[in-house]
C-alpha cells in the first residue's frame, strides 16, 4: 500500500525510516494558529487533522496518510515552532529548570477511515545559564522546532529527564501510531512489511 507521510520534518522521517518503511512525503499547507482557549491536546489533533486532509486532497487512488503535530507547554502557555533566534532564547530560558510536556498527534487517513490521537510525555530541562542557551541557539537547531529544541540532537544535552515514549518527544509517537494502525486493521507482521 502506497504510505505518504503528510510532513517535511526530517525527524518524523528518520522515525519512518527507522521502521523500515518505503513512503513518500507530501508538505501539506495549512494554517498552523492556535485559536483561544485551545488546549495542548485539541491543537496538536486538530492540526494533525488539517494536515491529513490537505494531503488526501492532493491524492488520487488507495493511500495511508500518516500526519502529526507536535507542540510543548509549560504552566498552560503552549510553545510552537520559534520565528527567530530571540523568539528561541524566550522559551529556552522558560523552559530551563522546569519540567514541561510535550504534546504529539497522529491523524491517520485511508479511504474513508480517519483515527486522531494524540500522547503526552514530560521532559525536564536542567538550569540553563545564558552561555549555554546562547551556545545551544547558535548551532541553529532550535529553530524549526516546538519548544525551540531537539532532543534527539545537540538539545538532548539540555534534558535532565523524560518520561514517556521517546518518539513522542521527537514528534511522532512510535506506540501511538502502531496501536491505530492495529484498529484499522493492520497486524504487526504487516507494519513489519510496509514497503
Amino acid at each position: 500500500m502506497r504510505v505518504i507521510l503528510a510532513s517535511s520534518s526530517p525527524r518524523r522521517k528518520a522515525i519512518l525510516n527507522h521502521l523500515g518503511w518505503n513512503f513518500e512525503t507530501i508538505s501539506p499547507d495549512i494554517d498552523e494558529t492556535q485559536h483561544d482557549g485551545e488546549t495542548p491536546a485539541a491543537l496538536v489533533r486538530r492540526l494533525a487533522m488539517l494536515k491529513g486532509q490537505s494531503v488526501s486532497k492532493k491524492l488520487s487512488g488507495k493511500a495511508l496518510i500518516v500526519a502529526a503535530d507536535t507542540v510543548v507547554s509549560l504552566n498552560g502557555r503552549i510553545y510552537g515552532k520559534p520565528g527567530n533566534n530571540d523568539d528561541a532564547l524566550s522559551m529556552l530560558r522558560s523552559l530551563s529548570g522546569h519540567t514541561h510536556t510535550v504534546y504529539s498527534s497522529v491523524a491517520l487517513l485511508m479511504q474513508n477511515k480517519i483515527l486522531c490521537d494524540y500522547d503526552k510525555a514530560d521532559v525536564t530541562f536542567r538550569n540553563l545559564d545564558e552561555d549555554t542557551l546562547k551556545a545551544y541557539i547558535a548551532t541553529g537547531e532550535p529553530l524549526g522546532k516546538a519548544g525551540a529544541y531537539a532532543v534527539q540532537g545537540r538539545g538532548g544535552l539540555l534534558v535532565k529527564e523524560l518520561k514517556g515514549d521517546y518518539t513522542t518527544i521527537v514528534g511522532l509517537p512510535v506506540i501511538l501510531l502502531c496501536n491505530m494502525l492495529l484498529q484499522l486493521g493492520f497486524s504487526l507482521s504487516n507494519l513489519m512489511e510496509v514497503s
